[in-house]
């Protein structure tokens, strides 16, 4: 089956996920929160299948393909909303994650195209692969707190309760994650050609996706009047990161850098 076969079926389940996880939190009953969860699993086997055959079609799977990566971020919120939603327990507004995952898999469905050229030898090494890894498991927690932040806009009461514990459990996730990435990545940099400079205009980018997550992190350590700060923040890091890994690069290349 082809990625795009697979990138549909992804997409249909996580909309699917966001329906049901809205339908529960508006009191529809338990049934629509178990198909939300089973949903959510569902399309997460189906995001690493369609990542897997991206991958293989194309020697290998690499950041510099603008579609893998696209995938791999869809992939990555799945996961990080899966994992926090049966940890931390379902809250309200989750199903704004979903559906900015189900968003990112029609992205790559409607072919980005891949770009760059193939990675050396030396880019293959563990630190680099390790940075990569990380970076996406933050994004996917930087996903989450950003879109669950969106609740607190809404003018449902039954959409902003309890958002503080989905929002504050994906933004630690992001810093913590995001922040060993940057240090594998700088560790990486060093061992392949002895400077800290990234090689990438992306892994630059990801230290200040961590800096609004951190003070997002911060912030709701505050009083309360800092809520809506924290998840404003929340909201700007997960603007910042999904501009700088998709459109960042295409900047790049019109500007000629």
């Amino acid at each position: 089956m082809a990625t795009e076969m697979w990138a549909a079926a992804a997409a249909v389940l996580l909309s699917v996920a966001a329906g049901g996880s809205a339908a529960a939190l508006a009191g529809r009953g338990r049934r629509w929160l178990l198909l939300s969860v089973a949903a959510r699993g569902t399309g997460v086997l189906v995001l690493a299948v369609a990542v897997y055959v991206a991958a293989t079609g194309q020697g290998g799977w690499s950041p510099l393909h603008l579609r893998q990566m696209a995938l791999g971020l869809a992939l990555a919120t799945a996961l990080a909303h899966l994992v926090l939603s049966l940890t931390v327990g379902p809250r309200a507004g989750s199903f704004l994650a979903d559906a900015v995952g189900a968003a990112l898999v029609v992205a790559a469905w409607m072919a980005i195209r891949p770009g760059g050229d193939s990675l050396t030898c030396v880019q293959r090494a563990l630190p680099y692969w390790a940075e990569w890894a990380l970076f996406l498991l933050g994004a996917g927690g930087v996903l989450v707190a950003g879109s669950v932040s969106l609740a607190l806009a809404l003018p449902w009461l039954w959409a902003r309760a309890g958002v503080p514990g989905l929002l504050t459990a994906g933004t630690f996730l992001g810093v913590l994650a995001i922040g060993a990435g940057i240090v594998s990545g700088l560790w990486w940099a060093w061992q392949a050609g002895g400077t800290l400079e990234a090689g990438d205009i992306r892994e630059s980018w990801m230290a200040v996706v961590w800096l609004l997550a951190a003070m997002s992190a911060v912030a709701w350590q505050l009083e309360k009047q800092a809520r809506r700060w924290a998840a404003g923040l929340a909201l700007a890091a997960a603007g910042a990161l999904l501009v700088g890994l998709l459109a960042l690069p295409q900047l790049q290349r019109l500007v000629g850098g």
